[in-house]
């Protein structure tokens, strides 16, 4: 499958400071089915009306669960997506279940309930690009109008000391603000994997490439 690069919003092209740097911010992820996309989209929007310091989700803001976050060296852009992939073609995707929205910090989550199946996917991730990890900067993500912010830089180039593994904690960012509300409870079944760029408050900007889940 050729890599998809969404244009740029700054720049109108498919490449940022961070290819151009040397090291992209990825973040490998679920996408999320209709309806599931379409519930994450209004709750969001109700949330940057009540606080446009956010974000929207939209074509370039893609609602997503992420299974890994980290920093990958563009010369090895290609291998990192093969190994992505045969991760890929091993995983059945099953049910996933909502319970609840959660404000843990500053930004609402929809709780993911845990699951098997995922856990493991999140592992095999781990493993199959733990030889690519390279260290962030701040031109590692999408840049033009919405700067990534020192606080997603700290985050990704956290991420498999701080949330991975016995600390993965499987959720849907949101937005900024909100309130917990443990009686929003629905089921999904993701159907795609996607490798992306990421961009201010962690979100996925640029999509690099996506794979179908039997």
């Amino acid at each position: 499958m050729p890599t998809v690069l969404i244009p740029d919003p700054g720049t109108g092209t498919g490449y940022t400071a961070g290819m151009q740097a040397g090291v992209l911010a990825v973040d490998v992820a679920l996408l999320l089915p209709e309806p599931a996309e379409a519930r994450a989209v209004a709750f969001n929007r109700a949330l940057f009306e009540s606080d446009p310091s956010g974000f929207l989700f939209d074509e370039t803001h893609l609602p997503h669960l992420t299974l890994v976050q980290q920093g990958v060296r563009a010369a090895e852009l290609q291998r990192a997506i093969r190994a992505i992939e045969a991760v890929a073609l091993a995983t059945r995707a099953g049910e996933l279940e909502v319970a609840g929205i959660a404000l843990p910090r500053h930004t609402s989550h929809l709780v993911i309930a845990s699951a098997a199946w995922l856990t493991a996917l999140h592992e095999a991730l781990l493993d199959a690009l733990g030889p690519f990890s390279a260290d962030l900067s701040l031109e590692s993500f999408v840049d033009g109008a919405e700067p990534a912010r020192e606080a997603d830089l700290e985050w990704a180039s956290s991420y498999r000391i701080a949330a991975s593994r016995e600390r993965f904690n499987p959720h849907v960012t949101l937005g900024v603000g909100g309130r917990p509300d443990p009686g929003v409870r629905f089921r999904f079944t993701p159907e795609r994997l996607a490798l992306c760029q990421l961009g201010r408050y962690c979100t996925c900007r640029r999509l690099l490439e996506a794979w179908s889940l039997p």
